[in-house]
């Protein structure tokens, strides 16, 4: 079990149970609810100014409003005098990259470890995760972190999205203070240069979970700044020219989701189109 942080142990109503993560957006628990008598996971606000607190607010407002299978059910936005917290359903599974490698297999080529993918699993599970995203997009939204660590995969193979602390309205300005947020070696690169941002953006932030779900790699590699001024000049090198065997199909994808331009990348309905070829998945297309 994880230390807490002294600063919250908990409410009368909150029972924290222990630690399930941390980060910049905010830190969260597993906590039981009493009032409810379920288990929830809490996130709570470690850093409470104005420009956090709209963010905090926001990030519970936008995901609220939408309800989809593959999006993390949030419950409540509490103030408990100077802490602000929300509650959501806590999510019992596996993180998305362990959900979809079974283990490692050595290239005979190159001696080199690559991850040994059941491709059917890939499929339906990145068909999953688009839903999600396109759930996102047609509540008039955009995520801007999306990334292995935010997705979970339940007991059953059920695709989770978490982690909403970047949402922004579409068509909203992307660095309003001046700074970019997110994670760099997932994030678009008219993302990393403070340009508007599109449902594009978030496609190619799956893009490269793809490539490295395929490769065991991310499309580039270095400090940040090296990593942004690849985006925007270099065009990756295709996930079939590392590992061998990769479905062509699923190679076009990945490049094409990771083109440097924003309007040449697939949109949500051409990326869940291309997934199902000839390939029986689970859920139903959005509406």
């Amino acid at each position: 079990m994880s230390a807490l942080p002294s600063e919250f142990a908990g409410t009368d109503r909150f029972v924290v149970l222990r630690q399930l993560g941390a980060g910049g957006m905010g830190v969260v628990y597993e906590a039981l609810d009493r009032e409810r008598d379920i288990r929830v996971a809490l996130k709570i606000l470690p850093n409470v100014n104005p420009p956090a607190l709209l963010r905090f607010k926001q990030e519970f407002r936008s995901l609220a409003a939408i309800v989809h299978p593959n999006l993390v059910p949030l419950y409540e936005l509490i103030s408990n005098g100077d802490l602000w917290f929300f509650t959501m359903e806590i999510i019992d599974g596996r993180d998305f990259f362990s959900y979809l490698r079974s283990d490692f297999v050595l290239d005979r080529n190159d001696q080199r470890q690559v991850p040994s993918v059941d491709e059917q699993r890939l499929r339906r599970a990145f068909y999953q995760l688009g839903l999600g995203v396109a759930a996102i997009h047609a509540g008039g939204k955009l995520h801007c972190d999306l990334k292995p660590t935010t997705v979970i995969v339940k007991r059953d193979g059920q695709v989770v999205i978490l982690d909403f602390g970047l949402v922004l309205d579409l068509g909203s300005d992307p660095a309003p203070d001046g700074h970019i947020l997110g994670t760099i070696s997932y994030m678009s690169p008219e993302q990393g240069a403070g340009e508007q941002l599109t449902t594009a953006s978030d496609w190619y932030a799956v893009g490269v979970i793809l490539y490295e779900a395929l490769t065991g790699q991310r499309p580039f590699s270095g400090d940040a700044g090296t990593i942004l001024q690849l985006k925007r000049h270099v065009s990756p090198v295709p996930p079939a020219a590392f590992v061998r065997g990769i479905p062509s199909d699923l190679n076009r994808l990945c490049v094409k989701l990771l083109d440097r331009h924003p309007r040449m990348r697939p949109t949500g309905d051409e990326f869940l189109t291309r997934l199902t070829r000839g390939v029986a998945v689970r859920g139903s297309r959005p509406v």
